[in-house]
Parts: C-alpha cells; structure tokens; sequence
C-alpha cells in the first residue's frame, strides 16, 4: 500500500481521500484531472500509478518527477530501482523486472 498527501491547488479548499486499486500491466491515474470529472480529485497536478510487467515500457512527453517504489527497469537508459527518484524533461521508461513507478506532472490545460 502506498499513501500519498497533496495539497490542494487552491488554499482552503476541502481535504478529501480516495482509495485506487492499481492493476498489474496498467497505468491508473490516482490524483489530478479536469473539474467536474469524478473519478479523481480535480487538480492541475497529476499523479499517476504504473504497475509494469517485466519488459512493459512507458513515455512520459512533459517534465516530471518520478518515484520507484518497486522492482527494477531503466529510466532514460539507466538502470533504476526500488527507491530511486527520476527527474527530467521527459521519460522512456522499460520495466526489467515486475515495478512500480509513482508518476508526477502537470496538466497544461485545467477547467475550473
């Protein structure tokens, strides 16, 4: 289990919680997304879960954070694991073995 606080986009606004299942092989969106859509806590920010099957890759096409919370894969050619945190303008990332990677970045449009 993975527990993750944001604060909010405005000052004042509502705590709030959710709970996600993230399924293997998959990226679940856990955090951020348009106003008015319920199946995340709106934000500009957006936190994504993947949870990859060994030589399963993923592209990220915007600056981000990234966290390894398991396994091993290679980030931008270099090897990564359980721990490790990723920086950078964008990402190619390639699972080497079953991980999970906690993606951060910004939507560049938000609806209010």
């Amino acid at each position: 289990m993975i527990q993750l606080w944001v604060l909010p986009d405005e000052p004042g606004k509502p705590a709030g919680y959710r709970i996600y299942k993230a399924d293997n092989g998959r990226i679940t969106r856990v955090y951020g997304g348009e106003a008015g859509q319920e199946e995340t806590i709106d934000s500009r920010t957006l936190i994504d879960v993947a949870r990859l099957e060994a030589g399963q890759e993923i592209s990220v096409a915007r600056p981000f954070p990234a966290y390894m919370t398991g396994g091993q894969g290679k980030a931008n050619g270099e090897t990564v694991e359980d721990g490790a945190l990723v920086r950078g303008e964008q990402l190619e990332f390639k699972a080497l073995e079953e991980a999970q990677l906690i993606l951060v970045h910004t939507q560049t449009s938000h609806a209010q």
